[in-house]
């Protein structure tokens, strides 16, 4: 199965020119490639959340404990479809899905902003408070006592109890190093773009 997750996003940004490449990404052999184009409109066409059995849904950061799993599939397709729209739209949302606003999830948010919170949630969201508020400065392992604290209040998103009637696999936070392996979620970057391990989870 293939989602979407940031960097994805980070990469059609680019090829759109909604921002400017970055080295360290090294994805300039893509934008060289002469089926560039070809590629990268296929990209956009991929999915934000699967369900690759009767028993899972995979995401790339994670489904907060504000949203069920059936509302993160809706607010997933609604993205979807923007970034399955017109190129002429698509120029237009791109740059809007690079804000640290909307923090908290709100049903009567319209337009970018709403875009932007779905984007914020299932694609780049590590920590959390129990309504939903995000915080985006954090990327560290909460295990970790070599690495910053935790902001008072905010929590990693899996931790927050809520009833789930499917296990969420996820991925984006590298510093987990994959051990997070609970009843309801399963985390599965294991750190490579770090020199870690690829993983592969069946």
């Amino acid at each position: 199965e293939i989602i979407l997750g940031n960097h994805d996003i980070n990469l059609l940004a680019v090829w759109r020119g909604a921002i400017k490449i970055k080295k360290k990404d090294k994805t300039q052999p893509i934008f060289d490639a002469p089926d560039c184009n070809e590629l990268l409109n296929w990209l956009r066409y991929q999915p934000l959340l699967v369900y690759p059995d009767d028993s899972t849904v995979l995401v790339h950061a994670g489904i907060p404990p504000n949203w069920t799993i059936g509302q993160a599939a809706m607010h997933a397709l609604e993205l979807q479809n923007q970034l399955q729209s017109s190129l002429w739209q698509l120029d237009r949302l791109l740059p809007e899905l690079y804000h640290h606003t909307p923090k908290k999830w709100s049903n009567v948010l319209s337009g970018y902003a709403r875009m932007q919170g779905i984007c914020n949630y299932l694609t780049r969201m590590r920590l959390c408070k129990a309504d939903g508020m995000l915080e985006f400065s954090f990327k560290s392992s909460p295990d970790d006592p070599q690495e910053d604290t935790m902001p008072a209040g905010f929590r990693p998103w899996f931790e927050w109890q809520v009833p789930r009637e499917r296990r969420i696999i996820f991925g984006h936070w590298a510093a987990l190093k994959a051990k997070v392996d609970l009843p309801s979620v399963r985390a599965t970057d294991a750190g490579c773009v770090w020199g870690g391990s690829l993983l592969a989870y069946r």
